[in-house]
């Protein structure tokens, strides 16, 4: 084990980690890449019994995972949230600008809890934001896209003739698309290989 622990780190320094000039290195990817390599190589291959060996597959893709969100989720998050903003804000002009749609009251609810939503600030213009913030911001939208899509799921048979119905409910599938190929690079793509 020492062995490996100590391969574990050089495989860490020839990924480019610099400890030179007060530099913030090694960061925690580089310290999770060097986790991840000592245990594919030394601990995991070592592991026999079939129910352990089963586990350590399970440990070695959630590090991936981790792995992956440590270097993709908040900037992932970030646009998310951008672009559903900017889908809400459609919703929203819409329902205003259509008497139709402004006459149905799940709409108008809709259209409230936008306006509501989009006056709110998660942090600070001096904070630099935590993923967990982000976050708090993502759940909440995300909430109101939710409730946005039943409410014109069922003005459908009234509105759904409409060419801003049919505009918006095109940018929610685009954005949905979008979010999911941001997501697939941790939620997929990182858990390729072998498994439990």
């Amino acid at each position: 084990m020492r062995g490996g622990s100590a391969r574990g780190g050089k495989a860490g320094r020839s990924s480019g980690a610099s400890y030179s000039c007060g530099a913030m290195r090694p960061r925690a990817d580089e310290v999770l890449k060097s986790a991840l390599w000592t245990f594919d190589e030394y601990i995991a291959p070592e592991v026999t019994e079939p129910f352990a060996k089963s586990l350590t597959f399970t440990v070695g893709n959630l590090m991936r995972n981790v792995l992956a969100r440590i270097e993709h989720e908040g900037q992932a998050l970030f646009d998310d949230n951008r672009e559903t903003r900017a889908v809400l804000d459609e919703i929203r002009t819409w329902i205003e600008n259509t008497p139709a749609a402004a006459e149905r009251s799940d709409l108008v609810v809709v259209a409230q809890g936008i306006t509501e939503e989009q006056g709110q600030r998660y942090w600070t213009p001096d904070e630099y934001p935590s993923l967990a913030k982000v976050t708090e911001e993502s759940l909440a939208l995300r909430a109101l896209l939710v409730a946005a899509i039943a409410a014109l799921q069922a003005a459908k048979q009234d509105l759904g003739a409409d060419a801003g119905y049919l505009a918006t409910r095109r940018s929610i599938r685009r954005c949905i698309k979008h979010q999911l190929e941001r997501e697939a690079v941790w939620s997929t793509e990182a858990l390729e290989g072998p498994r439990r």
